[in-house]
C-alpha cells in the first residue's frame, strides 16, 4: 500500500515556504529555541499544514537541511567541478561566497552545530553528514593544489578544510546583513590559500 500523499502545486508551495520559514528559524534561534509557532507564523500557515507536510518538527528541520546541502551542491560544489585545475576551483569558489551565495546555509549549519546537544539522534546524523560533506569538498580543492600551494599538503589540507568550514560558518553566524563580516572573512580566506 502506497502511503505517500498526492502533493497538489498549493501543497508544495505550503512545503516549500515551511522550509524557507524553518531555515530562517533554526539559522537564527537554532534548533531548540526555534518553535513550531514561529516556523508557521513565518510561513504565514498553521501548524496543521507543518504536521500534514512533515509530521514533527525534527523531519522539518531534517528537510531544510536536506534543502541546504541542495543548495551548496547546486550553486557551488557541482559548478566548481567544471573547472578542469584546482586553482580556478578555488578561484570560483571564493568569488561565488564572496557575492553572499551560501550564507543562509551555512548559518543554518552553524546554528545548528551550536544547537547538536539538543537535536534528536536522526537529526544530528543528518546535521554530521552535511558537515562531512562541505569539510570534504574544501579537503578535495585544497589537495588539488598539491604542488601549487605550500598548504596543500594531504595533513595540511585536512585540518585547512575543517577550519574553512567553521570560519565560514562563524562568519555566517556573526553576518548582520550589514556588517560584511562573511564577505571579509571569505577574503582573508582567499589570502590565506594564495601564500
Amino acid at each position: 500500500m502506497d502511503t505517500q500523499r498526492k502533493v497538489t502545486q498549493k501543497g508544495q508551495r505550503a512545503r516549500s515556504a515551511l522550509i524557507e520559514a524553518a531555515l530562517a528559524c533554526f539559522s537564527r534561534n537554532g534548533y531548540g529555541s526555534a518553535s513550531v509557532a514561529d516556523i508557521v507564523q513565518a510561513a504565514g500557515l498553521t501548524k496543521n499544514h507543518l504536521f500534514y507536510h512533515f509530521g514533527s518538527k525534527e523531519a522539518l528541520a531534517g528537510a531544510a537541511l536536506d534543502e541546504a546541502l541542495s543548495i551548496w551542491r547546486a550553486e557551488l560544489a557541482m559548478p566548481a567541478e567544471v573547472f578542469p585545475d584546482a586553482p580556478r576551483r578555488l578561484g570560483f569558489c571564493l568569488q561565488k561566497l564572496s557575492t553572499g551565495a551560501q550564507l543562509p546555509q551555512l548559518r543554518l549549519l552553524a546554528a545548528m552545530l551550536l544547537d547538536r546537544a539538543s537535536l534528536p539522534e536522526e537529526l544530528a546524523g543528518q546535521l554530521d553528514a552535511y558537515e562531512t560533506e562541505l569539510t570534504e569538498f574544501w579537503r578535495r580543492l585544497l589537495k588539488g593544489l598539491k604542488g601549487e600551494s605550500r598548504l596543500a599538503t594531504q595533513e595540511k589540507a585536512k585540518s585547512l578544510s575543517a577550519s574553512i568550514s567553521c570560519l565560514l560558518c562563524g562568519a555566517a553566524l556573526a553576518d548582520d546583513g550589514k556588517n560584511g563580516m562573511f564577505c571579509a572573512q571569505v577574503e582573508f580566506i582567499g589570502r590565506l590559500l594564495e601564500a
